[in-house]
């Protein structure tokens, strides 16, 4: 019932109300997930499908609002991203901070986003366990999507060229190579990927299969031939 009325607030432009409304539904649906059993999946949904709306809320309301509007909805996205029902579902709460970042090309709120984004991090270092590890990640990305916004090409490379040892990153630093036609520099990054991650045999292949198409790109048939006995 919730969802229908929230696509009933984003029909009729009422986005503001779309994003808040989301945000009171989403914060006992993820809560009532702690104490289900949810193996057919029904909680997980919704909580994708309030995200979705969440997002596609903002996207499409956004230009539409005043700066100062714009700045009480960043505040509103980012304290409820810190509500503690996340703790265990730091995924979600970085998915609301992407959409947050839809807010963010004015100065002042970039500012804010990068600030908060720098309290996240501090925690997290060393990033010693597996959850660490994942959230530190998780952030890193968030943090490549803020930087993006500005379109700054120097900032955005030496954000990768520091963060390159993370998995994550190093596949966004060779999707950006590609994009630039660059194929050389993507696949020296999708080589080290295997490299780096010898020990975990998903990884490996998940590398080999970037190899493998982007020898396809470069018309490496030999290279090709070879990766996929590789794969099979």
């Amino acid at each position: 019932q919730m969802i229908r009325l929230i696509d009933q607030y984003t029909k009729t432009k009422r986005y503001q109300m779309a994003v808040t409304t989301g945000l009171q539904t989403l914060q006992p649906v993820v809560k009532a997930l702690q104490f289900t059993d949810d193996s057919s999946g029904n909680f997980g949904d919704v909580i994708q499908q309030l995200l979705s709306q969440i997002h596609y809320a903002i996207s499409s309301g956004a230009f539409s609002w005043s700066s100062s509007e714009q700045t009480l909805m960043l505040k509103q996205m980012i304290k409820a991203s810190q509500n503690k029902i996340y703790t265990d579902w730091s995924d979600w709460k970085f998915e609301l901070l992407k959409s947050a970042i839809l807010l963010c090309e004015d100065e002042k709120r970039f500012h804010i986003m990068s600030q908060h984004l720098q309290l996240l991090e501090a925690p997290l270092q060393p990033a010693s366990d597996f959850m660490n590890r994942f959230e530190f990640s998780q952030l890193k990305i968030v943090q490549f999507n803020l930087l993006s916004i500005r379109q700054d090409d120097q900032a955005i490379e030496e954000f990768l060229q520091q963060n390159l040892h993370l998995n994550a990153i190093k596949e966004i630093a060779m999707e950006q190579a590609i994009v630039s036609q660059n194929f050389d520099k993507a696949m020296e990054i999708a080589v080290s990927g295997e490299r780096d991650h010898a020990e975990y045999p998903g990884l490996v292949d998940k590398w080999r299969i970037h190899q493998y198409k982007l020898h396809k790109m470069m018309n490496h048939l030999p290279n090709q031939k070879e990766l996929a006995f590789q794969l099979v």
